[in-house]
């Protein structure tokens, strides 16, 4: 019988140090991360390499696999409409890199990863020059690069003659980038402002021409500017595709196989400009053959709404889908088209429907025949703001469940329905981003009886609940599903006043409540968590934002 006495186990390894060599370094992919925009945050992952041989040999790789250079400015004060800041001097631009450490300790050639970060104020052309210039001191080519990750925020330049000269040189830097880095595999590129997609066009110039020169060889290729393709022939080991295309693109479609994908993302999708390219048999006529998508995971299709195919156009019946299992679509003609005439499977883990300013609905473990997505097909076709609530109804509301686990989130709840017209039956999680009043949720809550968690930020108590005593609050109808609630809203002082009201009065009517969020309204916040921490045990674990 094995001993069980302590000196051995306290002898005894910990379990952490004896785990086996493929998953070690799967935990510590999840401490580790490549994309870091300091020399600080960086050095934080350096302690994992001395815990002990074992870890130092699995996280080294992930430690030393990227070099990061980023840069911001050193005067918060900038005016930002001053395009030549950094001509003039170039200090101004403070770059953040650890690449000279990498040098130091001789770990450069280990490195497979390049990411580029990027201050809103610094123009995109001496940024890309800068970077060029500090790989070059090191090595005069970076062969053992394969992936390229860079979030590039450039500004508009209004002067036509710069523009012009700007958009040639971008073109330049990125046939540079491809001596430099000539074995990429893996791209991305990405350009924002704050929460807003930038669509300036010495980023869309340097963008496209960086796809167009590493396409042939792309195992991943992710980029969310948009970009205009000059008919690439993209790897036939492509197995990731996330693509914005601009209008141009439509007269000459790029060319991916289909065969390899796993994941496939493409937004503004114009006309029928999409589906070209994938054509494995083409005449000037079209489609000649079927375009099997063998490996297909994931898709999805954010297309613009004039992005109808042809009345005459048959391709979408000849698109087969047979291993999806998660679908993204939006409100468009193309999406119709795609759900009610190409070959997807009925069940799928995640479906999803995107309506951009209102808001998006995630349904999982579905099961959507073809007469469910005929329907689907016939409310994506009508103006989305009318079709979404609609939509919503029949996919939480049919008289047969469709989906084991559903979420909806509404951007702005201004054109919401009253709670009358709303048949959320299967409804397991809603998230308001804004626009509710405090007495519709009182009236909408008994109308979600599946309801798991609820999300409400920035709720509304313009007026006081009408249900204003507790005698009133008796009657309000019991939830018996709701076991996650988060509230917030403006913190003034009638605000918090109703808010007290209303929480009093709803939580009696949850008896599920797990988890309750909510923020500190006042001096009788302490109080009014003693109560019901007594009152209620399973919520002992009160938490406020704001305490």
């Amino acid at each position: 019988m094995p001993s069980t006495d302590q000196s051995v186990l306290d002898e005894s390894p910990p379990v952490a140090f004896n785990l086996p060599p493929k998953i070690l370094p799967s935990i510590l992919g999840y401490l580790i991360t490549s994309h870091l925009e300091s020399l600080d945050e960086w050095k934080l992952q350096l302690p994992l390499l001395s815990v002990c041989r074992k870890w130092r040999d699995a996280a080294l790789p992930l430690v030393y696999h990227s070099v990061f250079i980023s840069c911001t400015n050193n005067i918060s004060d900038m005016d930002e409409d001053s395009l030549d800041y950094y001509d003039k001097d170039p200090s101004n631009a403070r770059f953040n890199s650890n690449i000279d450490l990498l040098v130091k300790l001789g770990y450069f050639r280990n490195v497979r990863g390049l990411s580029l970060f990027m201050d809103y104020q610094m123009g995109l052309i001496p940024f890309i020059s800068k970077v060029q210039k500090i790989l070059r001191i090191v090595l005069p080519s970076w062969d053992h690069i394969v992936s390229l990750r860079a979030e590039v925020k450039s500004k508009e330049n209004t002067n036509a003659a710069h523009k012009n000269t700007s958009l040639a040189t971008a073109v330049e830097l990125a046939n540079d980038f491809k001596t430099l880095t000539p074995n990429i595999t893996s791209l991305h590129v990405n350009a924002v402002h704050g929460d807003k997609v930038l669509e300036d066009k010495v980023c869309r110039a340097f963008t496209s021409a960086l796809i167009n020169e590493y396409a042939h060889q792309l195992v991943r290729s992710s980029c969310f500017i948009k970009v205009d393709l000059n008919s690439p022939h993209f790897s036939k080991q492509l197995t990731h595709a996330v693509l914005r295309l601009s209008p141009d693109t439509k007269a000459s479609a790029p060319w991916i196989y289909s065969q390899p994908l796993v994941h496939l993302y493409i937004a503004d999708a114009v006309k029928d400009s999409l589906w070209k390219s994938f054509y494995s048999n083409t005449n000037e006529d079209g489609i000649t053959g079927n375009v099997e998508f063998d490996q297909l995971r994931y898709l999805g299709i954010v297309a613009s709404e004039e992005g109808g195919p042809s009345p005459e156009n048959d391709i979408y019946s000849q698109l087969f889908f047979p291993k999806l299992s998660h679908l993204t679509v939006n409100f468009s003609k193309q999406s119709a088209n795609l759900l009610s005439q190409s070959h997807i499977p009925d069940n799928l883990d995640k479906f999803e429907v995107i309506g951009l300013s209102i808001g998006s609905i995630s349904i999982h473990q579905t099961n959507i025949n073809s007469d469910c997505r005929k329907s689907l097909a016939e409310f994506a076709m009508r103006d989305s703001r009318k079709c979404f609530w609609p939509m919503s109804n029949f996919l939480f509301g049919s008289d047969q469940q469709i989906c084991a686990y559903s979420e909806l989130l509404i951007t702005n709840a201004a054109s919401i329905p009253s709670p009358e017209n709303l048949t959320w039956t299967f409804l397991t999680q809603l998230e308001i981003i804004s626009g509710l009043e405090a007495n519709y949720l009182l009236n909408l809550i008994p109308r979600l009886p599946n309801m798991r968690e609820l999300v409400v930020h920035d709720l509304e108590f313009s007026s006081k609940p009408e249900i204003a005593s507790k005698e009133d609050g008796q009657q309000l109808p019991f939830n018996e599903s709701i076991t996650i609630l988060r509230v917030n809203y403006e913190e003034v002082e009638q605000n918090n006043e109703h808010a007290f009201l209303f929480i009093k009065l709803l939580l009696p009517h949850l008896p599920a409540i797990d988890e309750l969020f909510m923020p500190y309204f006042g001096p009788d916040f302490y109080a009014f968590v003693e109560e019901y921490a007594t009152t209620y045990p399973h919520i002992a674990g009160f938490i406020s934002d704001n305490v």
